[in-house]
């Protein structure tokens, strides 16, 4: 009877350890998940703020429209375009005009008329 005492025990302690083990596993596969859910907000976190920044940006460049030149915009949308091509920027400048002075010639006047 003794063997059958110890031997229910055992089996009841394999039971227990079973279930422990099943429980640790489980408790894995839900940090794996969670580790998984932090990894998607990151990568949402991270999309969201780019498109707030080009947000930003969109609203700043309308913003400034009213403080532009039209020429000083085309140039700006240029610059965007030829950006957009080439992967690199580019500053286009508007070309600087020589201005030549106004040389005033005396006026003759008759003499004696």
């Amino acid at each position: 009877m003794a063997v059958t005492t110890t031997t229910r025990e055992s089996t009841r302690f394999v039971a227990m350890f079973q279930k422990a083990h099943g429980q640790i596993a489980a408790l894995q596969r839900v940090d794996e998940q969670i580790a998984g859910l932090m990894e998607q907000r990151r990568k949402a976190t991270d999309e969201l703020r780019s498109i707030q920044t080009q947000i930003n940006r969109e609203f700043q460049r309308v913003l400034e429209l009213n403080q532009v030149s039209p020429v000083e915009v085309r140039a700006s949308a240029i610059e965007e375009l030829v950006f957009e091509e080439l992967k690199q920027p580019v500053e286009l400048k508007a070309p600087v005009r020589e201005t030549k002075p106004i040389v005033r010639t005396p006026i003759l006047q008759a003499v004696g008329s």
